[in-house]
């Protein structure tokens, strides 16, 4: 609840029910309203029996016994505590009509939220404000009170002076007791999102005083550093930060913090009670140990911290499914907690196939995150999208919102941008009327292909209805279908291939393979649109392949034939056979269609009955036996179906597929040797090492290289117009590098106004590959990222000591093998050993991946190896000390830099050092 303001009515207020000069209990007459709580309406009164002028709380409309208890049981808690820091008691009782009434002194002064507001603390101040709200908890512990909601505003200052602030609001206290403890039990949200320790945020049975340390511990960092530590959009998204986040260390956003204060805020925020400080009485002899040598309160000199644990807190692009079952009351009883533990267990037997993990949280909210070991970001996208739907399916009542991003990741769940971002669009979502889709972020639909059904809302965000099985629509591009330039010659080269599989009948496999992102798709789907305006069209079977059912025996043949007979889920199982059959048997005998459909059914999971089937029943004994006889009923319907007309098999993303449908399009091919029946395979590289000799005595491959930059120039002018500037082409086309996903985000870049920043999308394709990297070079790619594209031997292990010499020297051979840097002859400082990304677009993946929380070190560190070899750039020095938070090194190069700017009268340079200047010790952007 929120906390009772104590204060006069602020201006503006309007009047609660109870009249001015209105007497409660014979003895109290209210003056005036001086704020609302959770619980109740706090009004200035006059005490008759005293002339004295007190706070009186009246109990809202009285809904439940279980909230007069609670107020009671505040009364009488604060009724036992006597402390110069703890709000007075003076009476509390029963008013006319009942209700529930609590008297306590009267505060001048302001609450240390509005305090924050309007002026921060010093260092000074903020200790004494801890040393104060200590004492006074420590009161209250010694009597085993367990206050449970300490927050700025429940910290009054009298007369606004830290040193005599007043704790405030007992309306959550509850004696340390277990035995007192089943009042709230398990499933009770208690406290104040941002401030509740970890085991009110996971509803813990019984709450001990550690829990009052670390809130407090909360208090203590926002006063220090100006933010909380668990800061949040959503009530579901805070849980998880107090649960799973560490809080960035104080100097990242105050540098020159005495180290002290460091050690205290660690001992107070611990996760585990057990490692915490465990009551107030401890917490006042560490601040007067702290106290007590003075050199732990000097401001301190920030050390060169190096960035050798980089690999171990690097960032990872994940993808969070964050779903609420409804708004929960906050300090409110969750009475569905036992079936919210169900639900979290079901939920992780469902989604255990796509290798999420599922977390309930103590609202009842769940949270699954996603980070496949294989695969690429779009495979990534894919699958969270069907653990959304999945869950949606299940559970429609649920507000569930999926997005992708990067998050530092602990033992069990990420925090990050992806955690905030899902937080930001549940709370959105729970403001829309109810809906039956499932709402993403730009970056998840960015990297979801045709098959899935999206709809942009007005915010930004995305509805996500549906897959759309064997959809074959081309990948809009700014709402319009957009035409497959740059593969003319690929086109020829399937159309040849299918004509010589006509005219001169004979099997022929054909097997595209490029990265994800290059084309593949776009080029399957103009191949087939061509082929509608053929006089004799083929009959098509498309498969396409995904990670979720890799592996998995017959997946690609088996959808690639329920699709052809229109089976769909949610049908009858007895619909299904029906459609299977009555398409199996439209050119093969009846007697003969019978047992093929009884067999291909066990291709499509579609079983039929084995009663009196002899044949069906000794397969399904035996795995070989049913290979076997699945493939000669393939063979047995593709062959009828050739007589009729050329029959051509599709099988998209191939590398999912697994060794049995493999092998059974081999026995294809070679059974159907003189029909006219064509295979269309398209894959990624890596496909050839996972079947080897893949139909090698007929399949040709066809390697899809990256678009020509005449073939990319002309996707730009026909989505942007004739009229778009050559310099926003040229720039497009350069960053694509060939890469057509890439091409279709820059082009959305450049016309949505985003400035120099690169596309997320494309940032999360690239930053999956590299973290499919092996870690040490991916280490290295990370430090080099902090000078900017170019960068340099000896300042890499400038950053990463004690990586340095051969192990460096090998890291470094494996990224310009990989093609993602490049060695530079010459160079700016002589034996430094110079290199450059090849792409700016992957310098700005690999330095997304490295936290917010060591950025700083490793700036500062890359301007003190360019000062040492003598950099003559004082802009770039300028930069990495600002962003390195040492504003006073930076601001002498700033000076520098203007005064070069000003001799070549260049405004835009002189500009960035003027902005630079105001901003030192304000963050910044990396340096490009």
């Amino acid at each position: 609840m929120d906390s009772d303001k104590t204060a006069p009515t602020p201006p503006g207020s309007t009047p609660g029910p109870h009249s001015r000069g209105m007497l409660i209990a014979g003895r109290f007459a209210i003056e005036d309203l001086a704020g609302r709580g959770g619980m109740g309406t706090v009004y200035r009164a006059r005490d008759r029996s005293t002339g004295q002028t007190v706070a009186l709380k009246l109990l809202h409309a009285l809904t439940s016994q279980q909230a007069a208890m609670r107020f009671n049981r505040e009364a009488v808690l604060l009724a036992g505590l006597n402390h110069p820091g703890i709000v007075s008691y003076v009476a509390h009782g029963t008013a006319d009509g009942e209700q529930p009434f609590l008297a306590m002194e009267w505060l001048e002064g302001e609450d240390l939220a509005r305090r924050l507001i309007r002026q921060p603390l010093s260092v000074s101040e903020t200790l004494l404000l801890l040393r104060r709200a200590t004492e006074a908890l420590t009161a209250a512990h010694r009597q085993g009170i367990v206050h449970r909601d300490i927050k700025p505003s429940n910290l009054f200052l009298r007369a606004s002076r830290p040193e005599d602030a007043v704790v405030l609001d007992f309306g959550l206290a509850r004696q340390a007791v277990p035995s007192l403890l089943g009042v709230t039990g398990i499933g009770t949200v208690v406290g104040t999102p941002g401030y509740m320790a970890p085991e009110q945020a996971s509803s813990q049975p019984e709450i001990p005083p550690a829990a009052d340390i670390f809130s407090l511990g909360c208090v203590l960092y926002e006063c220090l550093t100006g933010k909380p530590p668990f800061e949040a959009p959503h009530f579901a998204a805070a849980l998880a930060k107090i649960l799973f986040a560490e809080p960035a260390p104080l100097h990242t956003l105050r540098p020159g913090l005495p180290s002290g204060l460091q050690v205290l805020v660690d001992r107070m925020l611990a996760k585990d009670p057990k490692w915490r400080l465990p009551d107030a009485d401890n917490l006042l002899k560490a601040i007067g140990a702290l106290e007590s040598v003075p050199e732990l309160l000097v401001p301190r000199i920030e050390t060169e911290l190096r960035l050798h644990s980089m690999a171990g807190a690097e960032q990872k692009l994940v993808s969070v499914l964050l779903a609420s079952f409804g708004s929960v009351a906050l300090n409110e009883e969750t009475p569905d907690w036992d079936s919210g533990v169900a639900l979290r267990d079901s939920l992780r037997t469902t989604l255990s196939a796509y290798g999420a993990r599922v977390e309930l949280l103590a609202d009842g909210s769940l949270v699954a995150t996603l980070v496949p070991e294989r695969g690429t970001a779009t495979d990534q996208a894919a699958l969270a999208a069907r653990c959304a739907l999945t869950f949606k399916e299940r559970w429609p009542e649920a507000s569930v919102v999926l997005t992708t991003g990067l998050g530092v990741f602990n033992e069990r769940l990420p925090v990050g941008e992806a955690m905030d971002r899902a937080g930001r669009l549940l709370r959105q979502l729970e403001r829309m009327p109810a809906s039956s889709s499932v709402v993403l972020d730009e970056v998840t639909a960015g990297l979801l292909g045709p098959g899935f059904q999206l709809s942009r809302l007005d915010s930004g965000a995305f509805l996500l209805q549906g897959e759309q099985q064997g959809a074959d629509a081309s990948r809009p591009l700014l709402g319009k279908p957009t035409p497959c330039v740059g593969r003319e010659q690929e086109l020829a080269l399937l159309d040849f291939s299918l004509n010589a599989t006509i005219e001169e009948p004979a099997a022929r496999a054909l097997l595209v393979t490029a990265p994800a992102g290059a084309g593949k798709s776009r080029l399957r789907h103009e191949f087939l649109r061509r082929l509608e305006q053929r006089e004799q069209k083929p009959l098509v079977l498309h498969g396409r392949g995904d990670p979720m059912s890799a592996g998995a025996s017959y997946g690609l043949l088996g959808q690639a034939l329920r699709q052809l007979c229109g089976i769909v889920e949610g049908e009858s199982l007895e619909t299904r056979r029906v459609r299977l059959y009555q398409r199996v048997a439209l050119h093969l005998p009846k007697v003969v269609a019978r047992e093929v459909a009884e067999l291909l059914g066990e291709l499509c999971a579609v079983p039929f009955p084995d009663e009196g089937r002899l044949q069906l029943q000794a397969a399904r004994s035996d795995p070989l036996l049913m290979s076997t006889q699945v493939g000669r009923a393939l063979l047995a319907f593709l062959e009828a179906e050739c007589s009729r007309q050329p029959v051509l098999l599709v099988l998209e993303d191939l590398h999912w597929s697994d060794a049995l449908t493999v092998k059974l399009v081999d026995e294809a091919l070679r059974a159907l040797a003189e029909q006219p029946f064509m295979v269309l395979a398209l894959a990624r590289p890596e496909v050839k090492e996972l079947f080897p000799g893949l139909w090698s005595r007929r399949l040709q491959e066809l390697p899809l290289n990256g678009l020509s930059r005449r073939a990319g120039a002309k996707l730009v002018r026909e989505v942007l117009g004739p009229e778009v500037p050559e310099e926003v082409v040229r720039k497009v086309v350069e960053l694509s590098d060939g890469n057509a996903l890439f091409l279709e985000e820059l082009i959305r870049m450049a016309t949505e106004a985003r400035g120099e920043k690169a596309p997320d999308t494309v940032l999360a394709v690239l930053q999956v590959r590299l973290m499919r990297m092996e870690p040490g070079a991916r280490q290295v790619l990370l430090a080099a990222s902090v000078f900017g594209r170019t960068f340099w031997r000896g300042g890499v292990a400038s950053l990463l000591e004690p990586l340095v010499g051969e192990v460096l020297e090998r890291h470094l051979r494996q990224l310009v093998e990989q093609e993602l840097i490049e060695p530079q002859e010459g160079g700016r400082f002589a034996g430094a050993g110079e290199y450059r990304f090849r792409h700016a677009l992957v310098r700005d993946a690999a330095y997304g991946l490295v936290p917010d929380t060591l950025r700083p070190t490793g700036h500062r560190l890359a301007g003190e190896w360019l000062e040492r070899m003598g950099d003559p750039d004082p802009l770039e020095l300028a930069t990495h000390f600002q962003i390195g938070q040492q504003p006073q090194r930076a601001l002498p190069f700033y000076l520098q830099a203007a005064e070069r700017f000003l001799k070549r009268h260049d405004l835009t340079g002189l500009l960035k050092c003027a902005n630079g200047a105001l901003a030192c010790g304000f963050g910044g952007e990396a340096p490009n």
